[in-house]
């Protein structure tokens, strides 16, 4: 979802930056891009069923604001956490932290 979130809410011919890394019993990946972020009022409810930042997109775009909290659900789901971190014309980050499992 997040993916497909800062390629459609991106600039066009923008760049969108994923990575994962290893942080001892954890698995990060993290989604960036260039576009033009979330303000911070709205940061604290972008994993909310149904809000969106941009309140003049409507659900008539395909669009319902149910991403991000799928997204949240699945993660918190395997004991894991998602957060954003967004500045107003420079660009936004999700970052999805995932325990490593323990096989045995």
């Amino acid at each position: 979802f997040e993916i497909t979130n800062a390629i459609h809410h991106g600039r066009h011919g923008g760049n969108v930056v994923v990575k994962t890394r290893n942080e001892g019993d954890e698995v990060v990946l993290q989604v960036s891009d260039d576009g033009p972020g979330i303000p911070a009022g709205d940061q604290p409810h972008v994993f909310e069923r149904f809000y969106r930042a941009d309140k003049s997109r409507t659900g008539s775009q395909g669009r319902y604001g149910l991403g991000l909290a799928i997204c949240r659900g699945l993660v918190e789901a395997e004991g894991g956490s998602i957060s954003v971190e967004s500045q107003v014309e420079q660009g936004t980050s999700f970052t999805v932290r995932l325990p490593v499992s323990q096989a045995g």
